[in-house]
């Protein structure tokens, strides 16, 4: 960091007539001292929010604000959730090119550049890494320390950068379908269940299920079940048309709470009947 050299200037007189001894002061005259070496870096998201099992893109912006040039800078990245970096994602644009910049390490994910930062240049190094499927908590942070040895000077500049991205409070189905019996009879009685649960975090909204009935199966009567109890619907709160079903829950007033509080059930009724 530049370093301000502040001076000012102060005077004491007397006049005739007083015994006082008057002061006066100067106004401070300021001077930047600039540093030989300063490095500055952003860490910035380009996506709004994060889920589990999804990639995630961020920019790092490195400035050198010295006036030496620097030669080989090493850059460590770490998460507090658990993510992996995305193969050949990491882009190094230097001087008006773009180019390839493998990691040296993965864990943690760590870069070394050894292309020279001018003084007052930038390097933009954007990479990706992947979330794990079970992030558990509603944050994902991201810190990264840059580091510059330099020998002239047997010392090292370090600075730290850091984003946070929300979790995408979003919804999650889960769709199981199961069968009443493993073999059947001509015109013997058979049902199809099918249980739906949502394991996102808000309400699943506006869910239609729809359904290709195989041939033969004979749709008799639709049970379906949720918290507040079981009802078989009627004929027009659903449609089949060439054998296929829509069941259009938001119709019937059903939206599936999160985390699995709510577990909505669909019971298909029918016999076969095949030729």
């Amino acid at each position: 960091m530049a370093t301000i050299i502040s001076n000012q200037a102060n005077a004491t007189y007397s006049f005739e007539g007083s015994n006082q001894v008057m002061r006066a002061s100067s106004n401070i005259a300021n001077t930047t001292l600039l540093d030989d070496y300063n490095i500055e870096i952003s860490l910035s998201p380009h996506n709004l929010n994060f889920s589990n099992n999804e990639n995630l893109t961020y920019s790092l912006l490195i400035r050198n604000n010295g006036i030496k040039e620097i030669e080989g800078l090493n850059i460590s990245i770490q998460s507090d959730s658990q993510t992996t970096y995305k193969e050949g994602s990491s882009k190094l644009y230097s001087d008006g090119i773009i180019k390839d910049l493998p990691p040296t390490n993965t864990e943690p994910l760590s870069f070394y550049i050894s292309d020279t930062l001018l003084p007052g240049s930038t390097f933009l190094l954007i990479f990706s890494i992947t979330t794990s499927t079970d992030i558990p908590q509603d944050t994902l942070y991201l810190t990264t320390t840059s580091n510059v040895n330099i020998t002239s000077r047997q010392t090292s500049e370090n600075e730290q950068a850091s984003a946070t991205l929300p979790r995408l409070m979003s919804a999650s189905l889960n769709i199981t379908k199961s069968s009443s019996k493993q073999t059947i009879q001509n015109n013997e009685p058979y049902y199809y269940t099918i249980n739906i649960e949502n394991t996102g975090l808000t309400n699943a909204n506006n869910v239609t299920i729809t359904d290709t009935l195989p041939e033969g199966f004979n749709l008799e009567t639709i049970t379906i079940s949720t918290n507040n109890g079981s009802r078989i619907l009627n004929i027009d709160e659903y449609s089949l048309s060439d054998r296929t079903l829509t069941v259009p829950l938001s119709n019937l007033g059903i939206d599936i709470a999160p985390l699995s509080q709510d577990i909505i059930q669909i019971i298909l009724n029918g016999t076969f009947y095949i030729q």
